[in-house]
C-alpha cells in the first residue's frame, strides 16, 4: 500500500484495486480475450501498465537478460499483491535477524 499510496495517492486497499483494476481493463479490452503470450502481457493484466513499467520491466529484464516479451507468461503469476501498510513480504514472525541474537558455534 505504501507504493500505491506514493504512485497514486491511494490511501485505502480499495483504492489501490480499482486503479489496478481500470488499467488492467484497458490491457483485456485490447487483447479482445485472448491469453496472455509473453511475461509483458501477463503482468499489465495483473498489475496494469504503471506498476508493470515502474517495478517490473527493467528489474526483470536485468534479472533474465532477456526482453520481457521474450519470457513466458507465468513466471509472473508469483507475483503476489498485498494491500496493506505493512512492508513485510510475508506474515513470518522470523524475517530476517532472529530475536535474540544468532548462535556462534565455536571449536
Amino acid at each position: 500500500m505504501n507504493t500505491f499510496a506514493q504512485l497514486w495517492g491511494v490511501r485505502t486497499p480499495e483504492e489501490a484495486k480499482a486503479k489496478i483494476e481500470e488499467q488492467c481493463a484497458d490491457v483485456a479490452a485490447k487483447m479482445d480475450g485472448a491469453e496472455p503470450r509473453n511475461l509483458e502481457e501477463q503482468a499489465l493484466m495483473l498489475v496494469g501498465r504503471d506498476i508493470y513499467e515502474r517495478l517490473i520491466k527493467e528489474y526483470t529484464e536485468k534479472q533474465w537478460g532477456r526482453d520481457c516479451k521474450e519470457l513466458p507468461a507465468f513466471i509472473i503469476r508469483r507475483l503476489p499483491l498485498l494491500f496493506v501498510f505493512d512492508n513485510n513480504y510475508f506474515n513470518d514472525p522470523y524475517q530476517g535477524i532472529p530475536i535474540g541474537v544468532y548462535n556462534v558455534a565455536t571449536n
